[in-house]
């Protein structure tokens, strides 16, 4: 599942499960955010914050979410981390 919203200059993307999702799912997610990264589509910068939902114990991918400008192409990089997120 995937879901992508723009908010006016805002984009939000999210696929898999969150953090609390998995750990009411009885899995032991380990979360990595990373708030500062910036994005060039073309010669202007644009933050983007990224957290990744993981479960280590099984080497697996739960989910993903980030929030940006919606000229850092944030649906599209959902797509990314959305497959592996599908197939397992």
């Amino acid at each position: 599942m995937q879901l992508v919203v723009k908010v006016f200059e805002l984009a939000v993307a999210r696929t898999g499960l969150r953090d609390q999702d998995a750990a009411a799912a009885g899995l032991t997610p380990s979360p990595w955010d990373r708030p500062s990264l910036t994005t060039r589509p073309t010669t202007r910068r644009h933050q983007l914050h990224i957290r990744i939902t993981g479960d280590r114990s099984r080497g697996r991918l739960l989910g993903a979410q980030l929030v940006g400008d919606h000229r850092a192409e944030v649906a599209k990089r959902i797509d990314i981390p959305a497959k592996p997120c599908s197939t397992t």
